[in-house]
């Protein structure tokens, strides 16, 4: 599916991907995400930290840049913070309650410097 995505849309979606991707990873979903992501040789290119990350997360081999895995670590940390607000349901309650009413959805907290870095 994600294969057959103009790319213009994908730029302009893409960091609302990365954030499901991430939500998803921390769910314990981060072999799905890789098996659906490695099908898409656009998502490979345009996600690769994200991809190397969930291939550190699901101990498989990868080849990546410094800069690239740096930007990967980053990303395993916060899949990390998500799993532990996760794994706290008065987190996620309180999180839930304080976005009532909000139409906007907000973006991870390290998403536009994760692109900047690539």
């Amino acid at each position: 599916m994600i294969n057959k995505v103009n790319p213009v849309i994908f730029e302009h979606a893409q960091e609302i991907l990365m954030d499901m991707f991430m939500d998803a990873s921390a769910a314990g979903q981060e072999r799905m995400v890789l098996d659906t992501l490695t099908k898409s040789a656009e998502a490979c290119a345009r996600l690769e930290p994200l991809i190397v990350a969930l291939k550190m997360l699901c101990n498989e081999d990868y080849r990546a840049s410094q800069e690239v895995e740096a930007v990967a670590q980053d990303i395993i940390k916060d899949i990390e913070e998500r799993r532990a607000k996760l794994s706290s349901p008065k987190k996620v309650l309180a999180s839930r309650n304080s976005n009532k009413g909000s139409t906007k959805r907000k973006g991870s907290p390290g998403a536009s410097t994760r692109s900047k870095k690539r």
